[in-house]
């Protein structure tokens, strides 16, 4: 018996693909998330963790 395949809505590779952000210990890891097309930022050299912690979280719409 032959299964039917029915196509689900359209999602944007764009929607799924998450936004990355690194610290300084992670820098060769951040380079070749970038080499692979994830969209990576790389936080200040010296930065504090509190301040690292609060620029990855999300920003409100409103």
């Amino acid at each position: 018996m032959a299964r039917e395949i029915v196509p689900g809505p359209a999602v944007s590779t764009e929607a799924i693909r998450p936004r990355l952000l690194c610290d300084e210990m992670l820098l060769r890891l951040a380079r070749w998330l970038r080499a692979a097309g994830y969209d990576t930022a790389l936080a200040v050299s010296g930065m504090q963790d509190r301040a690292v912690f609060g620029k990855s979280l999300p920003r409100s719409a409103t």
